[in-house]
């Protein structure tokens, strides 16, 4: 899997492009302020792949698509237990995943967090990193 941002003067905000491992293309809005129609612009595009994406939209030399390397503070920020989680343990083990399932256990953290009954606390950092949740 691969996430791509895009950013254009034309949108405020950031848009998040997921690239799966079979060239599907999701659009991740939440980041952005993009009208409804650049919304459905920009996914009838993605329908055709990121590749695709990419060239049809690099007439206009506002528009960056550059790939996202996510890093251990996106996903200590995003998962978000600061002071249950150890930062050192769970860094550790996040620089021994692969670019791969960095990016996936990132990913997956909102569709974790979606799933857990009320009054269930979420796992700490380092139990969702050793267990690969994000394969399950």
């Amino acid at each position: 899997m691969k996430t791509f941002v895009l950013t254009s003067e034309h949108i405020p905000g950031e848009i998040f492009l997921h690239e799966d491992d079979f060239g599907k293309v999701r659009c991740d809005f939440t980041n952005s302020d993009a009208s409804q129609q650049q919304q459905i612009f920009l996914l009838q595009l993605a329908d055709s792949g990121i590749t695709e994406t990419k060239r049809a939209l690099s007439a206009d030399p506002s528009i960056q698509i550059n790939e996202l390397s996510v890093t251990f503070e996106m996903f200590w920020n995003r998962y978000d237990d600061k002071k249950m989680s150890s930062r050192k343990k769970s860094e550790k083990i996040w620089n021994k995943l692969s670019k791969v399932n960095q990016q996936r256990a990132y990913d997956h953290i909102p569709k974790y967090f979606n799933i857990i009954p009320p009054g269930i606390r979420k796992k700490l950092v380092e139990t969702y990193l050793n267990a690969e949740l994000w394969n399950n």
